[in-house]
């Protein structure tokens, strides 16, 4: 038998395979087109109908998405007497909505059963009560959103139902009413419930509600094995205004954890004065890491902070005299009067930082005579003679200070400034109880 040799198509072929391949593609989308066409007239067709059932047009209020709904109850059937309104007749159907399968239908009946409001708190407590845990839930969030007072020891009670789902919308849902009965029952699901995601909605609840007596519970979740059980407790102590936040923040503020350091920085600077003492502490820490740290939340926490650090100028921790000067420098504005007052303090060391500060915050003397309190802070005796005689009073002001090198420093100045007004302080300064000081005090007067 020959073989049989497959011969490639001629161009020709090829062309008319080409054109039918086309003219195919042609004929079903021009189908495709002609059924798309007769669907949009069938549809516009029904929908120019009325509604075989006496129901509302296409532009019904309760289903539209963003539209408050308006329940058509009698108006005798209102509190008239202490009588709550009756529910309307579709809360029913939207409860009943609560099973369906579809996700869409079931965020659709709570939405429009929020928006019904106080009349269907009734019939949404009863859910609580029902075996579907997911009907629940959704009763435990519709309760929740339509804020209700009365439904607040029902979702209390709902923070031990079997399902964690619904703990945890129940914690989410007491968070809104901020109640300090709910405090409590919260603090519980904090420390007992086995699933994290309810004591993580607890915590955040607690935070929203802001008592005081959860610090103590919020800090010891902060050794929650769950990070993000840790992170809402580092959250909500930062959002209750107690001395108390301070050192767990701080010691939050310390972890190698970025995501806890944030937090508990953004805490202590919302907490504010509160937590100025704790982080002054901080400043005499030998871990420089710690230092630097508080530092950066001086820094933040600003005009607050500033009377604290003024009191350090005048400590005796030299360290944490620096790092306040220092700290004062960048707060800036804030602290330039009391600056100013620390001119003229008794001691010439923190005369100096005082001036110092003032000289990195870019301060100039608004007057001759601050300026001569100035330059006497700064000890720059060449500028305070170039101001003449406004620079007599505070030199002679000086003349009893506590240092030594001050006091011999201003018996020379006043001899350069050669002002008569100045013999009788020279005079007793000649019997000083320094050597140096007696010294300048009769090279002034030769």
């Amino acid at each position: 038998m020959e073989p049989v040799f497959l011969l490639p198509p001629s161009k020709e072929a090829q062309t008319r395979r080409g054109l039918n391949l086309v003219t195919k593609l042609a004929a079903f989308f021009a189908l495709f087109g002609l059924m798309g066409a007769i669907l949009a007239v069938h549809v516009s067709a029904l929908a120019s109908q009325p509604p075989p059932d006496g129901g509302q047009q296409s532009g019904d209020t309760r289903f539209a998405g963003n539209q408050p709904y308006e329940a058509s109850v009698p108006e005798t059937s209102s509190t008239e007497a202490g009588v709550p309104a009756p529910p309307p007749p579709e809360v029913r159907q939207w409860i009943r909505d609560f099973r369906s399968p579809f996700l869409w239908r079931r965020n659709r009946a709570v939405h429009l059963l929020v928006n019904v409001g106080a009349p269907a708190v009734r019939p949404l407590l009863e859910c609580l009560t029902d075996t579907d845990w997911r009907v629940r839930e959704l009763a435990v969030v519709a309760l929740g959103q339509i804020g209700d007072s009365q439904a607040v020891e029902p979702l209390t009670q709902m923070l031990a139902d079997p399902a964690w789902r619904v703990r945890r919308s129940a914690a989410q849902a007491l968070a809104g009413f901020r109640q300090p009965t709910t405090v409590e029952p919260l603090i519980r699901s904090l420390r007992q419930d086995e699933d994290w995601t309810v004591r993580q909605a607890a915590a955040e609840a607690l935070g929203v509600i802001g008592d005081p007596k959860a610090v103590d519970a919020l800090t010891a979740a902060l050794q929650d094995k769950q990070q993000e059980v840790r992170v809402s407790a580092v959250v909500a102590l930062g959002a209750i205004a107690d001395v108390r936040v301070a050192e767990p923040l701080l010691a939050c503020f310390d972890s190698e954890n970025p995501e806890l350091r944030r937090h508990a920085a953004a805490g202590l600077v919302r907490l504010g004065e509160l937590a100025v003492g704790p982080a002054i502490e901080r400043l005499r820490s030998e871990d420089e890491s710690r230092r630097q740290l508080a530092a950066w939340l001086l820094v933040r926490i600003g005009p607050a902070a500033v009377a604290p650090l003024m009191a350090c100028l005048g400590g005796t921790d030299l360290q944490q005299r620096k790092a306040a000067a220092a700290i004062l420098a960048q707060i800036g504005e804030p602290a330039i009067e009391p600056l100013t007052k620390r001119l003229v303090h008794p001691e010439a060391a923190v005369r100096q930082l005082a001036a110092e500060v003032l000289e990195k915050i870019g301060w100039a003397p608004p007057a001759a005579r601050q300026a001569a309190e100035f330059y006497l802070a700064k000890q720059d005796w060449g500028a305070l003679l170039k101001l003449g005689d406004v620079a007599l009073e505070p030199l002679l002001a000086l003349a009893g200070d506590k240092d030594p090198f001050v006091r011999g420093k201003v018996a020379e100045t006043l001899g350069k400034l050669a002002d008569p007004r100045a013999v009788d302080t020279l005079i007793t300064m000649c019997a000083d109880g320094s050597q140096q000081v007696r010294w300048h005090a009769v090279s002034a007067l030769a």
